[in-house]
């Protein structure tokens, strides 16, 4: 299986750290109910509640994003700068190994 994988980091200031964490279960809520084949996407949030890392592998043959057609990213994704504190960084990544990470 081909995996696009890439992690988005950024941090947030201290009164928008609710609003984007309020944002991202929005996202999961869309897909949750799409419920996007060959598609997994995961959001962290570090002990600071406001440094956000997002892991998003794409495995569809087709190459689209479900993101893409998803309001609740797309008002994410409007309004994002305007909450941070360091902008997200957006890295493409190759996986190494993994154990129990994905369905198998």
């Amino acid at each position: 299986m081909q995996l696009n994988a890439m992690i988005v980091t950024y941090r947030v200031r201290p009164e928008a750290a609710e609003t984007n964490r309020q944002q991202v279960e929005q996202v999961f809520a869309d897909l949750n109910q799409e419920r996007p084949d060959d598609f997994a996407y995961t959001s962290f949030v570090a002990d600071d509640g406001r440094s956000f890392f997002h892991l998003v592998v794409n495995s569809r043959s087709d190459g689209t994003n479900p993101l893409a057609t998803s309001s609740a990213f797309h008002g994410f994704q409007a309004s994002v700068a305007a909450r941070c504190e360091e902008p997200p960084v957006l890295r493409q990544i190759e996986e190494v190994g993994s154990y129990g990470f994905w369905p198998s």
